[in-house]
Order: C-alpha cells, then sequence, then structure tokens
C-alpha cells in the first residue's frame, strides 16, 4: 500500500481526504515542522500539500524538500483554495508536481494521485535500467561516477580523505 503524507492544517479538509482515499497508508502533519517529523520516521511516495500553512508556506517547504537530497525526488501534489493563475504557475516553479483547487473532486484527486504514482514509478524503473547492464544487471561505469561524486562530497564537506 502506497504512502501519502498529507500537510493541511485544516481538519475538514484531513477527514475529507481521509474518506476519500481509503485505498492509500495516510499519515498527517498539521504543519511544516510535523512535516519534517514525518519525513524523518519514514518516506512517503507522495506529498499533498496545502499552501497555506501556520508556519510556513507550502512553496517554502517544496524548496527546502528538493533541496534536501533525502526528499528531493518525492512527488508533492498541492490542494489549495488559491485559484489565481499566478498562484498555479508560483506552485509549479517551487517544485510541484500537480496543483488541485479546492473543494476537492474526489475523483479527479484520485485519478491524479494514481498518474503521479505511475509516473514516479516508470520514472524509478527508467533510472535503474539506466544505472544496470542489461544483460548482467550489475551497476554501470555511470553508476559509479554517480555515487564516487557523492562521496568525494561528502569527505570533502567533512574534511576526510577517501581511499
Amino acid at each position: 500500500m502506497k504512502k501519502i503524507l498529507i500537510v493541511d492544517d485544516s481538519e475538514t479538509s484531513i477527514l475529507y481526504l481521509k474518506m476519500m482515499l481509503p485505498d492509500y497508508n495516510l499519515s498527517i502533519a498539521l504543519n511544516g515542522k510535523e512535516m519534517w517529523e514525518q519525513l524523518n520516521e519514514s518516506n512517503p511516495s507522495l506529498i499533498l500539500m496545502d499552501v497555506m500553512l501556520p508556519d510556513v508556506n507550502g512553496y517554502e517547504l517544496v524548496k527546502q524538500l528538493s533541496k534536501t537530497e533525502k526528499y528531493k525526488d518525492i512527488p508533492i501534489i498541492f490542494q489549495t483554495a488559491k485559484s489565481s493563475s499566478d498562484d498555479l504557475e508560483k506552485g509549479f516553479e517551487s517544485g510541484a508536481i500537480d496543483y488541485i483547487r479546492k473543494p476537492v473532486d474526489k475523483k479527479e484527486l484520485r485519478a491524479r494521485i494514481k498518474s503521479v504514482l505511475k509516473i514516479k514509478e516508470l520514472e524509478n524503473q527508467l533510472y535503474l535500467k539506466s544505472i544496470t547492464d542489461y544483460l548482467t544487471e550489475i551497476y554501470n561505469r555511470r553508476y559509479f561516477f554517480e555515487i564516487a561524486a557523492k562521496h568525494l562530497q561528502f569527505c570533502k564537506r567533512l574534511q576526510k580523505n577517501m581511499c
């Protein structure tokens, strides 16, 4: 069962989403701080986020998530009452995959979630094919250089040697 993290300060919206999404394992965060706590416990397959939160706006949270290596690949769908085209554009520019206006239609939400999860699954499969040999399924040269670059950055940051 796919896990979805709902980041929303409205208990009414949360109850509504729980009723609409019984096929998913849902976890709830009422603000940005709780979101980070939830993410430290486990990575969700998707984040449904309200733009207007009490401690920070959703646009800033998405920018922070996209800068964090561990969380940058989690797809994020904004769900918000903000409906202007400027808000929509700002949502996509901040890094969200989709933007749904409240009140949320059950069928539309389920279709969008299913679509985003399918795209993410296909991206993961494509990435795996790009870093492994087709015949032997052993990691290839591209993967070696990706991992080496990450380890070099880590060692440089800690000012340690790498052997």
